[in-house]
């Protein structure tokens, strides 16, 4: 039994002057400082374990809100509801993609080019492309080398996206195949063949009977 691939990481660089990102402007003045550190342990929680994102939706909701609860154990009157304000907060300010926040997930680019630069030396790294934010050029400025495996398998899902497009066009403008075209020929010659008897038996029918002299 093959051993499982290591999806999380077990370290995060964590960005200067973090805190003073503009747009936990909004979060820090609404909440204080609890915006910004939610926000930090949502990036611990997010490289932890799915890598790049958290599901936040149903029960993978449920259980975030509650790890920031654990998170912020130490301080007062930070309740369920609170967290959840919070998240709010950080994804309207632009913090989380939007979209993608709307589906449940929490996740943006600055969190996947983390994951990204982080994952360059693995051998293999399982990613939902569906949710992927980072575009092969700026893939590709961080790893000119073109050997992360990340970026390999998503100029791979892209060409393979290309060719099955032009596939459904050929398709589309070629119904028949060449083996459905001999088919048919095969169909409209063995179709002859009766009509062929037919006009044959008539010739013979209305040739003159020879007398021998």
């Amino acid at each position: 039994m093959g051993r499982n691939r290591k999806v999380g990481l077990d370290w995060w660089p964590r960005d200067i002057g973090l805190y003073r990102d503009p747009k936990l402007r909004a979060a820090r003045q609404k909440f204080g400082v609890l915006g910004p550190y939610v926000y930090e342990c949502l990036l611990d929680i997010a490289y932890g374990d799915k890598g790049y994102y958290i599901a936040y939706s149903g029960e993978g909701r449920e259980d975030t809100l509650w790890q920031l609860r654990e998170y912020t154990a130490g301080l007062e009157n930070v309740t369920i509801e609170t967290l959840a304000a919070v998240v709010d907060q950080l994804a309207a300010s632009g913090l989380f993609h939007a979209a993608l926040y709307e589906r449940g997930f929490l996740t943006s680019k600055r969190i996947q080019m983390g994951y990204f630069l982080a994952t360059v030396t693995r051998n293999a790294v399982p990613i939902n492309f569906d949710i992927w934010l980072l575009t092969e050029q700026e893939m590709r400025e961080k790893n000119p080398s073109g050997k992360s495996f990340v970026l390999r398998a998503f100029i791979s899902r892209t060409e393979n996206a290309i060719y099955r497009t032009e596939n459904a066009i050929y398709c589309t403008e070629n119904p028949q195949s060449r083996e459905e075209q001999r088919t048919e020929e095969q169909s409209t010659v063995e179709q002859s063949r009766p009509e062929k008897r037919k006009q044959l038996r008539l010739i013979l029918v209305g040739r003159p009977n020879w007398k021998k002299n």
